[in-house]
């Protein structure tokens, strides 16, 4: 996978196999996520999470979490690939976060044994691809609620940039 960056942009975290992670340089709220993570964290009822393999269906999964509020999907491509976007708010967290310093909801594990996840009160967009080189690519957009709107944009400008290459 490639893209392209403007000024203002600056890899998040540790750079791992499954998960690469972009923030805007002013404002860290601001995230850019792209997961082709093997495992995901499921609510399982009891106020905590637990780890399970990715699911076939990324988009049944995500509209099914009960702490986000989702919108309808609606369908996109990124880099030539097709697949679903929809935006949705971070409603709610696990009474038990999944670690100390994890965030308020943690969604996908990483193969570097880190969690990624999002914060209540966040808004997102997630687009989904269910076969890119074989393989499910869960993009999302996390900011702020009131800085949403002006981040998207900053955001999709790199989402249009992807290019899948390689075999």
């Amino acid at each position: 996978m490639s893209f392209t960056l403007s000024k203002g942009w600056a890899r998040g975290g540790t750079e791992l196999r499954d998960v690469w992670d972009l923030t805007d340089i002013e404002n860290d709220a601001f995230w850019l996520v792209f997961a082709s993570a093997e495992e995901v964290y499921d609510p399982d009822g009891s106020g905590e999470l637990r780890i399970a393999p990715a699911p076939e269906d990324m988009v049944a999964r995500l509209q099914a979490n009960p702490y986000l509020k989702t919108e309808k999907p609606k369908p996109t491509t990124v880099g030539g690939e097709k697949g679903v976007q929809f935006d949705a708010i971070v409603s709610g967290a696990p009474e038990y976060p999944e670690c100390t310093g994890c965030p308020d909801l943690a969604l996908f594990y990483e193969s570097a044994g880190a969690t990624a996840g999002v914060e209540k009160g966040e808004k997102l967009r997630f687009i989904v691809l269910d076969d890119v080189k074989g393989q499910t690519v869960t993009i999302f957009v996390e900011a702020s609620a009131p800085g949403f709107d002006e981040f998207v944009p900053e955001a999709q400008k790199v989402v249009d940039s992807v290019e899948w290459g390689g075999s």
